[in-house]
């Protein structure tokens, strides 16, 4: 009975006590690590290289942990005169110098970074050529004028400026001009002138740019004329009978340029007449000076005297003119004394 006493009066007195004293009660909440599917960090397998002009080298992101559920990387390059990145991370050098390569993760926004001199090195490999296709040709000239003998070279425009076959190839379609198929240098090769097509052609694409080439025959310089004559002209003819005075007619020089026109006067029309072609038709005995005129220089002048003699009775055949032979005279304008020429 008195221990059943006792423990009633224990459990009323803590009962009391717990009332009486408040308790401040934290729940226990010690730090955690991030959770392991985070990005934590990169790295690069490769913090420094040297490589060649046109090798390529593969630089490859470590993101930490391996755990991440995000791995993927931006690439970027200082410098994409000497160095460029792929999205995949394969750097291709492109000029002598040094250039910094960068890997950020997507996740986080970390960063490592390979610093790569292109110069003489050890890359891994070199990267496949791009090739760049042709898209048009064009020449900066599409028509010259060239003299026989002549010569020029034609320049050509492919497009575009960094196509990657830029072989052509030149013809021409005349014998006037020959063009170099290689250079596209032209030559006017024939005397008496002449028109060519000059083609060039891509090998890449068979585009096609033309030029016409005209070429300038060969002209002879003038030869001034000196003066005008008569050599071996009939002294005389006779009655009804005609003569032709132009076989006569000799130019000083002989070569003269341009062989001039010639205008005939007759001194006595009614003694004997000369036409347009110079011959000289007698109508009555008498004395006649034909005149030979140079028209575009009336001053140069060829003067020739014919004798119409009188018929002989009964031999109208035996006239001083009919062969020929008779000497050939001049006869100046001013005085009428017989002279060579003027």
């Amino acid at each position: 009975m008195k221990k059943i006493c006792l423990l009633l009066a224990t459990l009323i007195i803590m009962t009391i006590l717990a009332a009486c004293v408040q308790v401040d009660y934290t729940p226990y909440s010690p730090t955690l690590p991030p959770p392991c599917n985070e990005v934590s960090g990169v790295n690069l397998n490769i913090s420094s290289r040297t490589i060649e002009v046109g090798s390529f080298i593969q630089l490859l992101p470590i993101v930490t942990p391996l755990s991440a559920v995000e791995q993927n990387v931006t690439w970027h390059s200082s410098n994409s005169s000497v160095a460029i990145v792929s999205e995949h991370g394969r750097v291709t050098g492109v000029s002598d110098g040094v250039a910094t390569i960068t890997a950020t993760t997507v996740s986080g926004g970390f960063i490592a970074s390979a610093v790569i001199t292109v110069g003489e090195g050890d890359g891994e490999g070199t990267a496949p050529p791009v090739n760049i296709p042709v898209t048009g040709i064009t020449l900066t000239h599409t028509n010259i004028t060239l003299d026989v003998g002549g010569r020029t070279t034609l320049h050509h425009t492919i497009q575009p400026a960094n196509a990657s076959n830029r072989e052509v190839r030149w013809s021409s379609n005349s014998t006037a001009v020959t063009v170099n198929s290689q250079t596209g240098e032209v030559v006017a090769v024939r005397a008496d002138g002449g028109t060519a097509t000059i083609t060039v052609e891509t090998v890449d694409g068979s585009f096609r740019a033309t030029a016409t080439v005209n070429v300038r025959a060969n002209v002879a310089p003038p030869v001034t004329l000196q003066s005008i004559s008569f050599v071996g002209a009939p002294g005389g003819i006779l009655l009804g009978s005609t003569a032709n005075l132009t076989d006569s007619l000799r130019l000083n020089p002989t070569n003269a340029t341009p062989i001039p026109t010639i205008v005939w006067q007759s001194s006595n029309n009614s003694i004997a007449t000369v036409d347009n072609a110079g011959r000289v038709t007698a109508h009555l005995p008498g004395t006649v000076v034909i005149t030979a005129i140079v028209q575009n220089n009336t001053t140069m002048r060829a003067y020739h005297t014919i004798v119409v003699p009188e018929p002989e009775s009964g031999n109208g055949d035996n006239g001083n003119g009919g062969n020929g032979s008779g000497p050939s005279e001049s006869l100046p304008p001013d005085n009428g004394t017989p002279s060579e020429d003027e």
